[in-house]
């Protein structure tokens, strides 16, 4: 259900009150889940997420924009686009105006005039989001 009021409220260009794909990879990393309908919606959208991650990061190697290694620290907080208010995982857009930070997602910072306007970030390697899935299985209910 989260799930689809996640979707829902995209679509509403409403700001989740739950980042529901980084709450997914926590998930992933952290709990064994034995409800074969909750494994499969969590799996799903690991592999959008992931999937999304891959194509951009081609995308933006394709059209030598750089990508520079920013690493992400334990309890983090989720991050959302300052323009558009979608949750932004993994593959952060970010521009500094007057010494503050703003983060976007892939779709505003296409937007902007001046491309080389942003610095663009990664926080996860697509290896360790692979292991991540490959690690994710149904577990038998104790």
């Amino acid at each position: 259900m989260c799930w689809e009021r996640y979707e829902w409220n995209k679509v509403q260009k409403e700001q989740s009150i739950v980042p529901a794909v980084l709450l997914a990879w926590n998930i992933a990393k952290t709990l064994k889940i034995s409800e074969k309908e909750m494994h499969s919606s969590v799996l799903s959208m690991l592999e959008d997420s992931y999937n999304q991650s891959k194509k951009l990061l081609a995308e933006l190697t394709s059209a030598k924009i750089p990508i520079h290694w920013h690493g992400r620290v334990d309890n983090e907080p989720a991050l959302y686009c300052n323009s558009c208010s979608d949750e932004v995982f993994n593959i952060l857009f970010v521009v500094k105006r007057k010494s503050i930070h703003h983060v976007y997602c892939h779709n505003c910072a296409a937007n902007f005039k001046k491309k080389q306007q942003y610095v663009v970030l990664q926080q996860y390697s697509l290896l360790e989001l692979e292991e991540l899935i490959d690690n994710f299985k149904l577990h038998s209910p104790s």
